[in-house]
């Protein structure tokens, strides 16, 4: 893995190198597929330099990387199946997106919230101003264990690179937060809301309670937490068992701690799940076209630009390499459907049924047609190796014969012997 110090920017913009380093992902991904930096970044000038680039918030499971504070540009989807271990959703196209990704870390308590407050282009550099606003000594918050990030995606800036800063701010709630007076029952939580006011009159802020999702544990059924979660004191209930209460019950935690899933999963830390789960299949390597030899896409396909190389046809670049899109814009005849997948892109025949099944055996005694052998029938509760009797069976059929000139061997279960070959 290769590792840089941060550099200088022609705008007159600089970071600390010592708290920071930038990384290409894990093998195979280059500078084009991602740009990943670890740690603090300086605060962000009064006013970011460049024009501003509109961008939109989007959710995916980031718990794999989200336990130490991160900053991510990913250009491709390779880049992003490399960081996060898994596809990225299906509104986010890389042949059109790109995607930043900010993690906070874990932080002790729920409160904190992680955005991106600025995007901005000056000349070949993307300017990203990520902010955490955190939770004041006033503030009443969840004690729980929180990974606070933000995933936005933004239309492709072909040639830029990029460089992060911070806004960060502290939500002092005050003496008269409205939720100091409420207490909540198990399983909610106070928000502070703006109840129903006439117009112009001056109506204080509420507290109320609303449902909160958490995994409960403990208490006198002895429930355990999913996984390697654990189970930790409810704050937000009166029994305390510092203070001699018995039976309490708890809230499971899962600490993002660095465990290694096999078969290529990854960890969940919703305190629901707490354990390593499956990736989502990486997609398929793309289709190539165009470039100097000119390359066609397979039926239908459209040989468009690929928005992870320097070449810009759009720009005067000549034989730029594509990758090939395939939309379905055909009507195919009967029996056939659209594949659609850019390897193909064309009308296909139907996978045809499988044969049915011939039945055997059973108290009637049933034999197969031809050379057939009967078998216990798997998806049935008879089961004659267990004492079953007059178990219903299916017919197999395995070519061990020689058909004389002229014939032809029919496996289907339903035959099972030479027929001849002329035979419609």
């Amino acid at each position: 893995m290769l590792r840089i110090e941060a550099r200088n920017r022609s705008f007159g913009i600089f970071m600390v190198g010592l708290s920071l380093a930038a990384t290409w992902g894990a093998a195979g991904c280059t500078p084009q597929d991602l740009e990943q930096f670890f740690g603090d970044v300086k605060d962000a000038p009064v006013q970011p330099p460049g024009t501003a680039v509109p961008f939109e918030v989007f959710n995916d499971d980031v718990s794999a990387i989200s336990a130490k504070e991160t900053r991510a540009l990913i250009r491709t989807s390779q880049g992003y199946v490399s960081f996060f271990g898994h596809a990225a959703p299906a509104g986010v196209d890389f042949s059109t997106d790109w995607v930043i990704f900010y993690s906070a870390g874990t932080r002790p308590t729920g409160g904190f919230a992680a955005s991106i407050a600025s995007l901005t282009r000056a000349g070949s550099e993307l300017v990203a101003v990520t902010s955490l606003a955190s939770p004041g000594p006033n503030c009443i918050e969840p004690q729980i264990v929180t990974t606070p990030n933000v995933l936005i995606k933004f239309a492709a800036q072909t040639g830029a690179s990029i460089q992060f800063f911070k806004n960060d701010s502290v939500n002092d709630c005050g003496t008269d937060n409205p939720c100091a007076a409420v207490t909540c029952q198990v399983g909610s939580t106070c928000v502070v809301v703006a109840p129903p006011c006439a117009a112009g009159a001056l109506c204080p802020l509420q507290g109320i309670c609303v449902p909160q999702k958490v995994q409960r544990c403990g208490g006198i059924a002895g429930i355990a937490c999913p996984g390697s979660g654990t189970c930790v004191d409810d704050p937000s209930d009166s029994c305390d068992p510092n203070n001699g209460g018995a039976d309490c019950g708890g809230i499971c935690q899962c600490l993002p701690v660095p465990i290694f899933c096999n078969n290529g999963g990854h960890f969940d830390t919703s305190p629901s799940v707490c354990d390593c789960v499956p990736n989502t299949p990486p997609p398929p390597p793309p289709v190539r076209c165009g470039g100097f030899p000119g390359l066609q896409c397979p039926g239908g396909g459209k040989c468009v630009d690929d928005p992870s190389d320097s070449c810009d046809p759009n720009k005067g670049d000549a034989d730029c390499n594509g990758i090939c899109q395939c939309i379905d814009n055909v009507l195919c005849v009967v029996g056939d459907v659209f594949d659609s997948s850019p390897t193909v892109c064309a009308c296909v025949p139907t996978t045809p049924p499988p044969p049915p099944v011939v039945r055997c055996g059973g108290i009637a005694g049933i034999q197969c047609p031809g050379g057939g052998k009967c078998v216990d029938d798997p998806n049935d509760s008879c089961d004659p190796n267990k004492g079953g009797a007059d178990c219903g069976g299916i017919c197999q059929c395995i070519e061990t014969v020689s058909c004389i000139i002229g014939d032809v061997f029919d496996s289907s279960p339903g035959v099972c012997t030479c027929v001849p070959a002329t035979k419609t």
